[in-house]
């Protein structure tokens, strides 16, 4: 079975769901950040580190870096309105995985001091547990790099349109048509994933499936705030 970094294995992803864990006491390192976050099955508030996540569990977060910057400059121009540069998700309550220089396996106290969004999604046990185990196979493989350059042309081609036209309706044609490699991006990874290994499809706002190598992460953002895909943010804190 694949190991986890930091020390801990996969055997962890037989509770992806956390089912029967304490919901405030897991051992993650760090200061906790103020923010809100609401537990679906209670009414109280609690913070980012001591939110009960799930398999699932999708993240977006924000940096002041030159390249969340850069990623936000051209989300901007392709799907207006970004807030966010990069995305990830939950694979066990302690562990997530991302799209970075490679996949990787990192511990969620990496993001209890970042600006983050965390949503949740309807999924059934038996996808949690099946989406837990298929993540746990893409750690350590490639990044999507040879998606930029597509990004840039429909971002700019978006851009053109609204400019021109008027039409808000952004541009997934270069993303759609050459996605060269099926090596994903981090919100890429996520929809991927989560078509791949459970019976849950995004869909944007007219009701069709969305095709993964179009989702950027702000992209990602809008689609979950459609009420057709039946998502809501359990968790939010700004720095």
């Amino acid at each position: 079975m694949a190991r986890l970094l930091h020390g801990s294995s996969f055997k962890a992803l037989k509770n992806p769901t956390g089912a029967g864990m304490p919901e405030k006491k897991y051992p993650v390192g760090g200061t906790a950040s103020q923010s809100i976050c609401v537990n679906r099955r209670k009414v109280d508030m609690q913070s980012y580190s001591e939110t009960a996540f799930i398999c699932g569990d999708i993240g977006l977060s924000a940096d002041n870096s030159w390249f969340g910057k850069t990623i936000r400059f051209f989300e901007n121009m392709w799907t207006k309105d970004a807030e966010f540069n990069h995305s990830f998700i939950f694979a066990t309550p302690l562990n997530i995985i991302e799209a970075l220089v490679k996949i990787t396996d990192s511990l969620k106290s990496k993001y209890n001091n970042r600006t983050i969004r965390i949503y949740r999604i309807p999924l059934s046990d038996v996808d949690r547990e099946k989406l837990s185990r298929g993540l746990a196979e893409q750690v350590g493989k490639a990044y999507g790099w040879d998606k930029y350059p597509l990004f840039i042309l429909d971002a700019t081609a978006s851009w053109l349109k609204r400019t021109f036209t008027g039409n808000q309706t952004p541009v997934f044609w270069f993303t759609k048509t050459f996605h060269i490699t099926n090596i994903p991006v981090c919100s890429q990874l996520v929809v991927w994933a989560i078509h791949k290994y459970t019976d849950y499809r995004f869909k944007d706002a007219a009701g069709n499936e969305v095709n993964w190598t179009v989702v950027n992460p702000d992209y990602l953002d809008d689609l979950l705030k459609l009420p057709i895909n039946g998502a809501e943010i359990i968790c939010e804190q700004k720095q």
